[in-house]
Formats: C-alpha cells, sequence, structure tokens
C-alpha cells in the first residue's frame, strides 16, 4: 500500500511538471507569436517612415529649385527695371540735347576721357574741378559706372550733362574751342552699359554736329596716349559709330 501511495505522489508530481512544462510553452509560443507581429509591424511603420522621408526629401530639392529660379528671375526683373530705368534718363537726356534752341558753336571733334578714379558723377566731378580752380567742371558729358560720393544716385552707363555744349569745355588744352568732352567714370576698365552708352552719345553729338561717316576716325579722339586707356575700346566704338551714323544717312536719304 505505501509503495502505491508513493507511485501515486511520484506520477502526480510528474503529471504536474508536464502540465506546467506545457502551459509555458504554450505561453511561450503565444508570446514569440507576438513579437513577430511587433517587429513586423515595426518593419513596416520604419519602410513607410523611410518612404515618407525620401518624399520630403525630394519635396525640399523642389522647393529649393523652385526657389532659385524665383531669385533668379527676381535679380533678371531688377536688372531690367534698372536698365530700363537708365535708358530713359539717357533718353530724356539727350532729347533735351535735341530740342535745346540755343545756337551751336562750331564743332569739329569729341575728346573722350577718363576720370582715374572709381566713382564719380557730375557732382563730384564739378566739387573736384573747381578745387583746381575750374569756373565748374570742364566736361559737356559724363558716364557714370553707378558708384557715385556726391549723394545722388546714379546708374551703371548713366549719362549725365556737364558744362553746356554752347560754352567751350576745359578739358584738353589746344583743343577746347573746337570740341566737346565726354569723360568716362572709371581707372583701367569700364562696364558693358558704359561702352554701350558713349557709342550711342557718340553718334548723337556726330549727328547733332554735322560730323560725317567718314570723318567719325579721326575726328573722335582721345584725350591723349593713355586717356581714356586701354580698358576702352575706342577703336571699335568709332567703328560702330560710324556704322549708326551712316546708317541713319541712308534713311533720311
Amino acid at each position: 500500500m505505501k509503495r502505491f501511495l508513493d507511485w501515486l505522489l511520484a506520477a502526480t508530481a510528474v503529471g504536474c511538471v508536464l502540465f506546467l512544462g506545457y502551459m509555458f510553452r504554450g505561453r511561450l509560443q503565444h508570446e514569440a507569436g507576438r513579437y513577430a507581429l511587433l517587429q513586423n509591424a515595426h518593419a513596416e511603420q520604419a519602410q513607410t517612415l523611410s518612404e515618407r522621408e525620401e518624399e520630403i526629401s525630394k519635396l525640399h530639392v523642389r522647393l529649393t529649385r523652385t526657389q532659385e529660379n524665383f531669385d533668379l528671375m527676381s535679380d533678371q526683373a531688377n536688372q531690367m527695371f534698372h536698365r530700363l530705368l537708365a535708358m530713359n534718363k539717357q533718353t530724356a537726356a539727350l532729347e533735351r540735347e535735341i530740342i535745346r534752341l540755343q545756337p551751336l558753336r562750331e564743332v569739329d571733334r569729341i575728346v573722350v576721357h577718363h576720370t582715374a578714379s572709381e566713382h564719380g558723377d557730375v557732382s563730384d566731378i564739378d566739387r573736384w574741378h573747381r578745387e583746381r580752380g575750374f569756373d565748374s567742371i570742364g566736361y559737356h558729358y559724363v558716364i557714370t559706372n553707378g558708384v557715385s560720393h556726391s549723394g545722388e544716385p546714379c546708374l551703371d552707363g548713366e549719362i549725365q550733362i556737364g558744362r553746356p555744349e554752347d560754352v567751350v569745355g576745359a578739358h584738353a588744352r589746344g583743343r577746347n574751342a573746337c570740341s566737346i568732352g565726354v569723360s568716362m567714370v572709371g581707372g583701367d576698365s569700364f562696364t558693358k552699359p558704359q561702352v554701350e552708352s558713349l557709342t550711342v552719345l557718340l553718334a548723337h553729338l556726330c549727328r547733332r554736329h554735322g560730323i560725317a561717316a567718314d570723318k567719325i576716325a579721326w575726328a573722335v579722339e582721345p584725350h591723349h596716349t593713355n586717356c581714356p586707356g586701354t580698358g576702352c575700346p575706342l577703336k571699335a566704338i568709332k567703328a560702330k559709330v560710324t556704322e549708326l551714323v551712316r546708317g541713319l544717312n541712308d534713311r533720311e536719304h
């Protein structure tokens, strides 16, 4: 009887251990399943997040390009506005010269100078010349580079009127009585707008004073060898002025 009870207790203990092991195994499998589901969900979320980050990166690139394009268009618009403003001011200045009723001096040449300074406008140069004992600015016209110290705004390539044309200039000793003085603001180099304005102004002055196209080559001259200097392509400018004046004369005839 005692053996039977011992065997029964042992069998019961083994059964309990097996039952607990089975329950623990089931619980472990359940938890493993949950962990696998969580891993899959995390992987899906990570993939979704990665895709969204990629979309955001592409959108950022597109926005950056759009901003760059907008900035470029804005700069171009501002440049066009300033060029139009300069052209309007130049046209107005030339028109005032054309319609002036004052008598003209006999002019057979146009002398081109440069200021040998990095800045300047009519007011600046007028002050400089008065400090040297002149009655007023010695040049009849000044073409600015957009930088002045007078406090008056000026544009790159702007044509400013100095001494009236009917008054003898003070810019080229021995040639003042029969010449017009034009000065480019700058040292060794000049801007493209300045060169373009000089070309237009010289063509206007040649027409205004009856300087024929075949005389422009010698009638338009530098102040001296180093003025206006190598930075001003005067030979090419004179060729262009000759072409412009000849074209205008041909259209009139």
